[in-house]
Formats: structure tokens, C-alpha cells, sequence
């Protein structure tokens, strides 16, 4: 899946796909599929931030390249596309951001037909 997500000023290309969990584990060492299995309703901002910015930046990779080999996790890439943001922005996105992992984005797209079996007469 790939959505493009506002994050600040900037609007943002990610790509969710099967490699994701496993480059998320490559770049930070952790299971993202036992964070998600652990996390719970009351999860403070402070987790799900870091798991956006995380998450995000791995995604956001994975849409410039779309060779899983050659996606660039560095610590120094990372860090530098976290300076590319206000403080609060990836926080604010964080839903977002998450979203488009779990296939759940919702966009601002309208219907183009309408199903004549829905509405009303």
C-alpha cells in the first residue's frame, strides 16, 4: 500500500508492504509485529511518536526505493529526515503514519458512482 500523508508542510509518500516489518527490524532492532500484537487502547503519545517516527521514516524509504536491497536505514538518514520536520509534526501525523502500516488510511477520495441499492427513494 502507498498513501501520501501531510506531516507537517510537507505531504509525504509511504509504502507499507510485506518487507516492512522485516526493515523495520533490520534498522532499529525491534519485532514491529509484537509491538503491534502488545500494544494496547491506553498507549501514551510518547510510544506511538516514536513508533511513527520510526515506522514513518521506514516507509518513506521503501516508497523512494522500490528494491527492498537497496533501502537506505542508516542512522544518519534517519536522523536527518527527523531535522526535516517541526518538532510536533510527526507526533500530530502519528495516526496517520501508522495507519497506512495497518492498510486502514482513509483519504478524502469521493465515490465517483453512486449505488443505486444504498440510497433511498
Amino acid at each position: 500500500m502507498t498513501e501520501t500523508v501531510k506531516v507537517g508542510n510537507k505531504d509525504v509518500q509511504f509504502r507499507a508492504d510485506g518487507a516492512t516489518p522485516y526493515l523495520y527490524k533490520q534498522a532499529f532492532g525491534k519485532d514491529l509485529l509484537k509491538i503491534f500484537s502488545e500494544a494496547s487502547a491506553t498507549e501514551d503519545a510518547a510510544i506511538a511518536s516514536d513508533l511513527a517516527s520510526e515506522l514513518g521514516f521506514v516507509m518513506m524509504q521503501q516508497a523512494k526505493s522500490p528494491d527492498p536491497l537497496k533501502v537506505d536505514l542508516s542512522r544518519g538518514t534517519f536522523m536527518q529526515w527527523l531535522v526535516d520536520f517541526e518538532p510536533l509534526d510527526l507526533t500530530v501525523a502519528a495516526m496517520d503514519i501508522i495507519n497506512v502500516y495497518l492498510g486502514t488510511y482513509n483519504t478524502d477520495s469521493v465515490a465517483k458512482k453512486k449505488d443505486e441499492h444504498l440510497t433511498e427513494n
